[in-house]
């Protein structure tokens, strides 16, 4: 009796459920004929539809279901429970585009949707149905072109000749390749080109997807220098000039500009 009460629950629930996700599609497509509607159903895109001010999932479609991996709709749950840290601010805000991507399983999502007032008497309440487009090919596309993209960096060392003045040749042999073995290891991780073109300074070619860490490490070669010491136990310092642009002679200008900032305001000192 239990089990046959149960399912008589279960079944009148899901009518209800579909009733009013019918009576939801009619107010979205108004007069629209049925194989219309029939196809907002059974759209080739995953369709998600909510409560925007519970959080509450009214209904998704099957395509919805599989890159979600849930086997049974979603009534009665939270939509986090389907996408963790969703947000539906922005569909509040009147946007009809999600302003970040969502990550479900590994695949990446761009979603689209819109609000509409199923109220009635003059009531609001609102309804959101989501579109999610799966863009994870495009996003990885995307990502290794801004990872990959070249960066010019000018490095100079600040005191170069008060390092090597009146010192033995030696001596001035150590000082130097004792900044080459720190700048050397330093760019070591990037993979990037170090060439050397005038006494003190150097030009570094490498992938923007290594700037953030050394922004991040506020330019440690800054500090690991500083145990390289020339004539009467000075330190070396160096200065850094960092440059982004579009081409190769927009970036050599704009480290050349980051660059002089970085010695006028006294050197030891990075600007990107």
């Amino acid at each position: 009796a239990c089990t046959v009460g149960l399912y008589a629950y279960f079944t009148k629930r899901n009518q209800r459920r579909r009733q009013n996700i019918l009576q939801y599609i009619d107010n979205v497509t108004g007069s629209v004929d049925t194989a219309s509607k029939s196809t907002l159903i059974n759209s080739p895109l995953p369709i998600m539809v909510f409560r925007p001010d519970t959080g509450e999932v009214i209904w998704s479609n099957e395509r919805f279901l599989s890159i979600s991996g849930e086997r049974e709709h979603l009534f009665d749950t939270h939509i986090t429970s389907a996408v963790p840290d969703f947000s539906s601010q922005w569909l509040i805000e009147g946007k009809t585009e999600c302003p970040v991507e969502y990550t479900i399983l590994g695949r990446r999502y761009r979603v689209f949707g819109h609000l509409i007032n199923v109220g009635k008497e003059g009531k609001e309440q609102f309804i959101a149905t989501t579109y999610w487009l799966d863009v994870t090919e495009l996003t990885q596309i995307r990502d290794k072109f801004y990872a990959t993209r070249p960066v010019v960096a000018i490095i100079t060392i600040d005191n170069y000749d008060e390092l090597i003045r009146n010192v033995t040749d030696n001596k001035r042999t150590k000082v130097r390749s004792g900044i080459d073995r720190e700048i050397n290891q330093w760019i070591a991780p990037t993979n990037g080109l170090l060439c050397r073109y005038d006494r003190d300074r150097y030009l570094f070619l490498f992938e923007e997807q290594y700037l953030n860490g050394y922004r991040q490490n506020k330019f440690a070669l800054l500090e690991s220098v500083q145990k390289i010491s020339g004539a009467y136990g000075i330190s070396a310092t160096l200065s850094i000039g960092v440059g982004t642009g579009s081409t190769f002679l927009e970036m050599f200008q704009f480290a050349t500009l980051a660059l002089e900032m970085a010695l006028s305001r006294g050197g030891d000192q990075a600007v990107i």
